[in-house]
């Protein structure tokens, strides 16, 4: 059943109109960068999107602009490292065609105020599909409480449920376009 809810919503994003795309791009980093939990923020994760994602580039260079500090995960050993951003321009190819930052300055995720979470699909309560490599279920799994996790998506990539297992990790919020 996930693999079959994936390869949906895959499909729908590859449709998406680019212009209507770069639209909700625009309302998803508006609405994201109004939530009182990004504004105090100081230490963010934000993953580099890819495969017709929400954008996270323009997002990453405001958050800096702001002068945030800005962190990108790593695949490294099986696990998400955070490292420093100071540049949407410090990125390489990684794990599966992924961008990610250069070997920088890293962070312990609990020092983290928010982390920007990907995901194929999500539900409003925050349950979310990944690509199915559990990553992030497994950084999520140790962050404390205070740090505030948001999910991305366009409105069409809300589900009512989604097959959930003991692993899986909500985040706190989800932001669409609308």
């Amino acid at each position: 059943m996930k693999q079959g809810l994936r390869e949906k919503h895959i499909c729908l994003r590859r449709g998406f109109d680019k212009a209507e795309k770069r639209k909700a791009d625009i309302k998803i980093l508006n609405r994201l960068m109004k939530l009182p939990a990004v504004k105090k923020a100081e230490k963010e994760m934000v993953y580099v999107s890819v495969q017709g994602e929400p954008d996270t580039r323009e997002l990453i260079e405001k958050l800096i602009e702001a002068g945030k500090i800005v962190y990108a995960p790593r695949i490294e050993d099986g696990k998400i490292i955070p490292y420093r951003l100071n540049n949407i321009s410090e990125l390489e190819t990684g794990l599966y065609e992924i961008p990610q930052p250069l070997r920088t300055e890293t962070v312990n995720p609990e020092d983290l105020d928010v982390i920007v979470v990907p995901g194929v699909c999500f539900t409003s309560s925050g349950a979310r599909l990944g690509r199915g490599g559990g990553y992030y279920d497994r950084f999520l799994a140790k962050l404390t409480e205070e740090t505030d996790t948001i999910g991305l998506c366009y409105s069409f990539g809300i589900e009512n449920n989604l097959p959930c297992e003991r692993h899986d990790i909500k985040v706190k919020k989800v932001v669409t376009e609308r």
